[in-house]
C-alpha cells in the first residue's frame, strides 16, 4: 500500500510514516530534515539568503560520489548575484569557497574585499 502524502510545504512532502522517525528510539529521515530546513529558511529566517540548507538527498549524493572520496579539494564559486533563476548567477562578482575533507575546513576567498560574504 502506497504511503499516503500528509502534507507538502516548500520544496518538501511529508508522508503518514515520517513522523513515526519521530519516537524515541528512531532516526530522523530525510524527509523530516528538509521540513525542518524548509520551516526554518521560510518561516524563522525568512528567506534570509545568507543562510543555505542542503537538502539531505544532495550532502548523500556529494558524499558517495568516488571521485569525491578521493579528492583533495572542492570548490564552489559563489556569485553576488540575487536572482537565482538566472543561469551562471544574476551578479558581477565571483568569489570561491574552498572545502578541504582533510583537515575539514571551509575557506573562503574573496578578490574584492569580502564583497560576496554576507
Amino acid at each position: 500500500m502506497p504511503d499516503r502524502v500528509l502534507f507538502s510545504y516548500h520544496d518538501t512532502t511529508l508522508f503518514a510514516t515520517d513522523p513515526l522517525t519521530l519516537r524515541d528510539g528512531n532516526w530522523l529521515n530525510d524527509s523530516i530534515i528538509s521540513f525542518y530546513f524548509e520551516y526554518l529558511a521560510n518561516e524563522v529566517l525568512r528567506g534570509d539568503s545568507s543562510v543555505l540548507f542542503l537538502k539531505p538527498a544532495i550532502v548523500q549524493l556529494l558524499r558517495l560520489q568516488k571521485a569525491l572520496n578521493a579528492t583533495k579539494y572542492l570548490f564552489a564559486p559563489i556569485n553576488n548575484g540575487d536572482d537565482v533563476y538566472v543561469p551562471g548567477g544574476s551578479g558581477s562578482h565571483w568569489s570561491l569557497l574552498l572545502y578541504t575533507p582533510r583537515p575539514p575546513q571551509f575557506h573562503y576567498y574573496d578578490s574584492a574585499a569580502n564583497s560576496n560574504y554576507q
